[in-house]
């Protein structure tokens, strides 16, 4: 079903957070979704960000919060800005306005309330990678995670991996666990080469480069992709997209001990029409993350006709199915021989790309949204 007209519109009630700083895997998902959600007509939706509340959807930051603050001062101000949010969305919630709480931040804000809430949880990195995040983050987490999740009415996650994971580690009840798969936003598709080229030669790329797409942060595993293009039989050039992160370290010391600094270039964040086309003009995207709830990039790669190359672990085979090659993200070796076969192999690199358009047609956010205003639906009837 493409159109909401025949349903009840459901009247929720958004964390908004992710909305209202930079586009992060988080803030893609909650954006993507509730898009869908407005343009299929099956919610009337209030955003909350921080306590404050908005009847349109917020613009996306490009500054991340407190990044830059030692880990003791931003856990700090954590504390106090949760006890703020926390009196402001009880008295929001309470007006009896709205039918559900959807909850997209790292642990339930609401408490004290009648209205159920929904969680989705994108992944238990929280939980199983504690080292690739900051200290303040995981204290933050710990601290008001557990003790909250009764509060949840339902889950939704974003991945059937990450279902059986809190299912399994948090002792949640299978029935109160949903997964719904992501979808790909509509700008995500082959582009003509002469536009690319045109993009390319202006931002001084060359024609073919290994590209990758992520926050610089531990888990995305970059600082092995590195040692992986040291081992490859050509100088192939990396290109990396993705906000700066933290705990990146490692991937800048790789970069200089390998003395790689002519063949990495790190261009950071940029905008979905130009991502789009450096998507397009990548002779392959590695994704060598070693843990993901889903890995959207995979899904946008080959929706514009690019390779893929993605680790074997957590979600990443779920999503990317056979139309990539996986590997072991530990194994650099495994991974410079898999680089080389596709910048190698004009077939191996031909089938692939075909393979991932097959793929990407079975997700769409049209699904998302009609899936999860469901369990919203679910959620607040129950209640």
């Amino acid at each position: 079903m493409e159109s909401g007209a025949s349903i009840q519109k459901t009247k929720v009630l958004l964390n908004a957070a992710p909305l209202c700083t930079v586009l992060s895997g988080v803030a893609r998902y909650t954006r993507s979704l509730y898009q869908a959600i407005l343009q299929q007509q099956l919610a009337d939706v209030t955003y909350s960000c921080n306590g404050r509340i908005h009847h349109t959807m917020p613009e996306q930051s490009g500054d991340p919060i407190g990044g830059s603050l030692p880990w003791w001062l931003r856990e700090s101000l954590r504390e106090a800005r949760l006890k703020l949010i926390e009196y402001r969305l009880k008295s929001i919630a309470n007006r009896g306005e709205f039918d559900v709480y959807h909850e997209t931040g790292a642990f339930p804000f609401l408490k004290d309330s009648n209205l159920p809430t929904v969680m989705t949880i994108y992944d238990l990195s929280l939980v199983k990678y504690q080292h690739c995040h900051p200290v303040d983050r995981v204290r933050n987490f710990e601290r008001h995670f557990y003790n909250r999740t009764h509060l949840v009415e339902h889950f939704i996650t974003i991945s059937e991996f990450v279902r059986q994971e809190i299912i399994e580690t948090l002792n949640i009840s299978p029935e109160k666990v949903t997964a719904i798969p992501l979808g790909v936003e509509k700008i995500f598709k082959k582009k003509p080469e002469t536009e690319v080229s045109r993009y390319l030669k202006k931002q001084g790329l060359p024609e073919r480069y290994v590209l990758t797409v992520g926050t610089h942060e531990p888990r995305k595993n970059i600082a092995n992709l590195v040692r992986a293009l040291a081992n490859t039989r050509e100088d192939h050039v990396l290109v990396s997209i993705g906000w700066p992160g933290w705990l990146n370290t490692e991937f800048h010391q790789e970069v200089r001990r390998l003395n790689m600094e002519d063949r990495v270039i790190c261009l950071g964040h940029v905008p979905d029409n130009e991502l789009v086309l450096l998507y397009n003009g990548a002779s392959v995207m590695v994704y060598p993350s070693l843990y993901e709830g889903f890995g959207l990039p995979i899904l946008e790669a080959m929706a514009c006709g690019c390779p893929v190359i993605c680790s074997n672990t957590s979600s990443m085979p779920e999503v990317a199915g056979d139309a990539a090659i996986l590997i072991s993200p530990e194994d650099e070796i495994a991974l410079a021989e898999a680089i080389d076969k596709v910048m190698e192999d004009k077939d191996l690199s031909q089938q692939l790309i075909g393979a991932g358009y097959s793929r990407v047609k079975k997700y769409s956010w049209s699904k998302t949204a009609q899936k999860t205003n469901s369990i919203f639906q679910q959620a607040s009837v129950k209640y």
